[in-house]
């Protein structure tokens, strides 16, 4: 059911999010999600820069800055930064980015996650579900 670029198409609007994130231009990702759920942009600002205060660590990279975590798992498979799947029953598709800090250090407490719901006219609905989780 994966049109030829969806996913393509989805990457490349996770990262306009992450980019926004970075910049802190929180006010911009409601504009780039049809629905927030159970988030505002004011939450959101305060879970990202209260963890990144707590943590004592610098601001949040661009989604071109890649992770210095690159393990290899027993099974072989690599860790990957950015991640993205179709939901089995073909409702559409998920979108994980591993947030980095300080150019490409890992900063495993957030996580960015994304829903892309396909709906019946053919689009994808972009769902700010679980949106910044912990790692």
């Amino acid at each position: 059911m994966i049109k030829g670029n969806d996913i393509e198409l989805a990457k490349i609007h996770g990262r306009k999010i992450v980019d926004a994130i970075a910049a802190k231009r929180y006010s911009e990702i409601e504009s780039l999600v049809d629905d927030m759920v159970n988030w505002d942009i004011l939450l959101l600002e305060e879970v990202i820069e209260g963890t990144l205060a707590m943590n004592e660590l610098p601001d949040i990279d661009k989604s071109n800055v890649k992770s210095n975590f690159n393990p290899v798992y027993k099974d072989g498979l690599i860790h990957e930064q950015e991640r993205i799947y179709e939901y089995t029953d073909g409702s559409g598709l998920g979108y994980e980015h591993d947030f980095t800090v300080g150019g490409g250090e890992p900063f495993p407490e957030l996580t960015l996650s994304l829903n892309f719901i396909y709906t019946k006219d053919g689009n994808m609905k972009v769902v700010f579900d679980s949106g910044i989780e912990p790692g």
